[in-house]
């Protein structure tokens, strides 16, 4: 060493010893203690270079592994990553201020793994180091990647704590968007609606899909104006051009607002890559029959359920089949509504009270029987329940089902007791009573009615003279006559005026009181034409009969005759017509009249031929023809 450069570090070594101690300000040593000194001050000058080295090489060591892990986390390896910054947390000095990153750094790549502790350490990393840049960020990520994994539920939980205003303008949104998607998953509309209108109209890439969404809920939650308006926003995008105008269409139809349905329902339908194009016409079809519009209501039915054939609702069957109904096209409107009553819901009963009608309308009673009957029991619609009741039991009467029609026209006038239907069915109700030959019953009905139509009346003229001639028939002659003349007192009809009079008559002449009878067989023969043919000729021969028993022969003997005249030898009672007419003639002294009947009678052939032969003596005897008395 030159002594000029010794000279210099002896220079240099009094002012660091100097330094070290402050007391050896002056350099009057002497020789031993200079040496101690100088290698005091060499021993310490070579430890310090030696610590600088080593925290120059541990400083250089940590530099690169946070160089190299940020290096990994820019190319996305997140293992190497992960492993560099654990590396690094062990190398670098408590005080770097880089471990707090580092730590952040390892909990993502933990997370990006899908390692099991990654969750906890992205909590743990935020929880230590509050004041870090990335903690604001740190649930952003950890929500991102619950999102991405399509754990909507820990994704939105994320959302909730994540520290807004820190993020970038474009996460923002992107958080919003997908906090706001991942409540909708949920089906926490209101909330995620919330999120939605953030960001629906600040123009980002996320906008139509949020008014997509946002405009979904509304549909969902009734509110159709402020759906219209965001689904319009979206469907000026072409990601959502094709989507939502079902849902617009919907919102229409929803709203009762046909005219737009239609118009827009027009314009879209032959939209290319148009979803639920088919429901298009469902919708068309709706609209218009919903205007009175059936014709082309059913048209545009019969194309969706043509391209639909497994969504055959009941409601859309039933006002396909109503429409041809009301178009009269009979076969198809039974096709749809039979399909519709099948299903057994509530629109079945809808269903099924038109198909009785218009299987009344084809003479298929039994079918409309059935059909009424299952209309009748609709829970929630009273006017139908009481129409279908009325309809089930007079189809029943008018089907030759007395008994059943009895039943339910009974119980209608108990349920229904403001109907509009009571007169009518207290009329059939007569009428059933009568055609069950309940005749009894009948007229016990009637007779308790307020009031009575000219219709119940001819009922009750029926349902007396019947129940009379019941009495007649079981040898009840007193009994019957009340109800015979009961009969007479309602004369609607002049059929039963003939047969009650006859067999009030028939009655009063078994029980020997022929001055009554002849009043009734008198009234049946002065009616002509109006009575049946046989029962007037039967009025004579009986009228006849009176006469004679009270010894008006004049009377009784023109009475026969008319009855002869009428009737010929093949009647039962002709031949003894015959006799009774001789009789007459013999008794008033006419004895060639009366021989001649009597030989009438005889040649027809009768049971009295005894009788004949006695009377036909007695009168050759009279007039002295012997030869014809033997």
């Amino acid at each position: 060493m030159h002594s000029r450069h010794r000279l210099s570090f002896c220079s240099d070594l009094k002012e660091q010893l100097a330094a070290i101690n402050p007391l050896h300000s002056s350099f009057n040593l002497n020789k031993v203690s200079l040496v101690k000194h100088v290698f005091l001050g060499l021993s310490l000058l070579l430890f310090s270079y030696h610590l600088h080295g080593q925290h120059q090489l541990s400083q250089s060591k940590s530099e690169r592994l946070f160089q190299k892990g940020s290096e990994m986390i820019a190319h996305q390896n997140y293992g190497a990553a992960r492993k560099i910054f654990t590396e690094f947390l062990e190398t670098a000095s408590p005080s770097d201020p880089r471990r707090g990153d580092a730590r952040y750094y390892v909990a993502f790549s933990a997370l990006s793994l899908g390692h099991s502790d990654g969750e906890k350490l992205i909590d743990d990393f935020i929880a230590e180091n509050p004041a870090n840049t990335k903690a604001a960020s740190a649930f952003y990520e950890l929500a991102n990647f619950f999102y991405n994994e399509k754990n909507y539920t820990k994704a939105s939980h994320y959302y909730s704590k994540t520290d807004f205003p820190s993020l970038s303008q474009a996460q923002q949104s992107d958080a919003h968007f997908k906090w706001g998607y991942s409540l909708f998953t949920a089906k926490k509309l209101d909330a995620a609606l919330e999120q939605f209108n953030l960001i629906k109209n600040q123009g980002t890439a996320y906008s139509p899909a949020a008014n997509y969404y946002a405009g979904f809920i509304g549909y969902s939650k009734g509110d159709y104006q402020q759906a219209l308006t965001d689904l319009k926003r979206a469907e000026a995008n072409s990601a959502y051009a094709n989507v939502v105008p079902y849902l617009i269409a919907n919102i229409y139809y929803k709203q009762k607002d046909y005219d737009e349905l239609i118009t827009y329902a027009n314009a879209a339908k032959d939209r290319e890559g148009l979803a639920n194009a088919s429901d298009f016409y469902m919708l068309l079809a709706e609209a218009q029959y919903f205007k009175g519009d059936h014709r082309n209501a059913v048209a545009n039915y019969e194309k969706y359920f043509g391209d639909n054939p497994g969504k055959a609702e009941s409601p859309l069957l039933f006002r396909a089949g109503y429409a041809n109904y009301a178009l009269s096209q009979v076969p198809k409107a039974i096709d749809y509504l039979a399909k519709a009553a099948a299903k057994k819901d509530s629109v079945s009963h809808y269903a099924s009270y038109y198909l009785g009608i218009l299987y009344l309308q084809k003479g298929e009673k039994t079918l409309a029987v059935n059909s009424f009957d299952h209309a009748r029991k609709i829970a929630d619609d009273p006017a139908l329940a009481e129409e279908a009741s009325f309809q089930f039991a007079k189809v029943s009467y008018d089907a030759g089902r007395p008994d059943q029609a009895i039943s339910e026209f009974e119980k209608f006038l108990t349920t229904y007791t403001k109907s509009a239907h009571t007169s009518e069915v207290k009329e059939l109700l007569a009428q059933a009573y009568l055609n069950g030959n309940n005749f009894h019953k009948a007229i016990e009905y009637i007779e308790a009615l307020p009031t009575r139509t000219p219709y119940v009346d001819q009922a009750y003229q029926k349902a007396t003279y019947l129940q009379g001639t019941e009495l007649f028939n079981k040898e009840q002659y007193p009994d019957a006559v009340p109800y015979f003349e009961k009969s007479l007192k309602y004369p609607r009809d002049p059929a039963y005026v003939a047969l009650a009079s006859f067999w009030a008559a028939e009655s009063y002449s078994i029980g020997r009181k022929f001055e009554e009878a002849i009043g009734h067989y008198t009234r049946v023969a002065s009616m002509g034409g109006k009575a049946d043919a046989d029962i007037l000729a039967k009025a004579h021969y009986g009228l006849g009969y009176a006469f004679f028993n009270l010894t008006q022969y004049d009377k009784a003997l023109a009475s026969f005759r008319e009855y002869v005249a009428r009737t010929d030898r093949g009647t039962a009672n002709h031949v003894d017509a015959l006799i009774r007419l001789a009789d007459c003639y013999y008794v008033s002294k006419q004895y060639g009249p009366a021989l001649e009947h009597y030989n009438r009678a005889r040649n027809i052939g009768s049971p009295d031929n005894d009788y004949i032969l006695l009377q036909s003596g007695i009168i050759n005897g009279i007039q002295r023809n012997y030869d014809e008395q033997r």
